[in-house]
């Protein structure tokens, strides 16, 4: 996940997805393409990732595939590279696509699942990541996470009216 936070100290780089800094160049910089995106969060774990890490491509594609979430989820990168990085999870071994379906507020968007145990639901019309749902092994439950809005503002949001 993206997030900006207030920083002790000035910072170049702001941002975080998937627990890499990044800086606002560097989402506006992002490609545009879902060949050019997929490489680029390679490029960003292969900077992080120690040598031992980087032989283990579940390990690698594992990264991608949370980097390439965050974005979607993101305000900062552009609606084309959002686009790029749907495109590029829709076809990502081990991502299966599935039908529209419904987030918890009725809004229709694109299911893709990593595995049995997470659920995303994608707006294909704007790439932004609409909700998503991870389940308890054995447990019988799931946690869910709905994005209501991302977007600039210089206000801080208002409390929520429901618990």
């Amino acid at each position: 996940m993206a997030t900006l936070g207030r920083p002790s100290r000035p910072s170049s780089h702001p941002f975080s997805i998937a627990d890499r800094p990044l800086s606002l160049n560097d989402l506006r910089s992002a490609p545009a393409d879902p060949q050019g995106i997929v490489a680029w969060a390679r490029r960003t774990a292969t900077r992080d990732f120690t040598p031992e890490a980087l032989k283990r491509e579940n390990d690698v594609e594992s990264f991608v595939n949370d980097f390439l979430f965050g974005l979607l989820a993101q305000a900062p990168a552009s609606p084309r590279t959002r686009a790029a990085a749907f495109r590029a999870l829709a076809t990502s071994p081990g991502i299966t696509s599935g039908d529209i379906v419904r987030d918890s507020r009725g809004r229709k968007g694109r299911e893709l699942r990593l595995g049995p145990l997470h659920r995303f639901v994608v707006d294909p019309a704007t790439a932004t990541l609409l909700a998503e749902s991870v389940g308890s092994p054995g447990l019988g439950r799931s946690r869910t996470r709905t994005h209501l809005e991302a977007g600039w503002t210089n206000e801080r949001p208002a409390p929520s009216a429901e618990p």
